[in-house]
């Protein structure tokens, strides 16, 4: 299923999905809503997700969703904290 990752960071940030890494902006800034857009793909059942984000100076916060290519929400998908 095409997908857009929607991620927004204080400061760097990278994110994997599935083991591979898809998206890296290693500069400092200050974060909004969908800066980052990365075009991906889900696979059927359960994918994963890894998000690190690096810290400069000052706080740091993190954005993030997945939406379907035009920006809604993705029927049917759930998330979980626990490894599957």
């Amino acid at each position: 299923m095409p997908v857009m990752l929607g991620a927004g960071s204080d400061d760097g940030i990278k994110l994997w999905l599935n083991g591979r890494q898809v998206y890296d902006h290693p500069g400092a800034r200050s974060d909004s809503m969908d800066q980052d857009k990365v075009s991906a793909h889900l696979n059927a059942g359960w994918n994963s997700v890894l998000i690190k984000v690096t810290q400069g100076n000052g706080g740091w916060s993190l954005h993030f969703r997945i939406a379907t290519p035009a920006g809604q929400p993705v029927p049917g998908l759930e998330f979980s904290d626990a490894p599957h």
